[in-house]
């Protein structure tokens, strides 16, 4: 296994913020703001069910982009209580 060494990240970090227009702070705030989002599921029991029994049908349908399609659409669904 290969490890990076902090210059090495430093370069592809900066690589990344240039090919985006952004600064690397930019770059690292955005980074952190997707990863919130991506993470971020609805609470609830018959959402986490849902979320559950939906995934094969998802993965199918979506391919890589799956995930952000899942977890959009039970928001959509359970993120709001009425």
């Amino acid at each position: 296994m290969s490890y990076l060494r902090a210059n090495d990240v430093r370069r592809v970090a900066q690589f990344e913020a240039n090919r985006l227009g952004l600064t690397i702070e930019e770059l690292i705030e955005v980074q952190r703001f997707k990863q919130s989002l991506d993470e971020a599921s609805p609470k609830g029991k018959e959402a986490e069910e849902w979320i559950s029994s939906a995934k094969p049908n998802f993965q199918k349908q979506y391919g890589k982009n799956w995930e952000k399609v899942l977890y959009s659409t039970a928001w959509k669904k359970f993120g709001t209580s009425k």
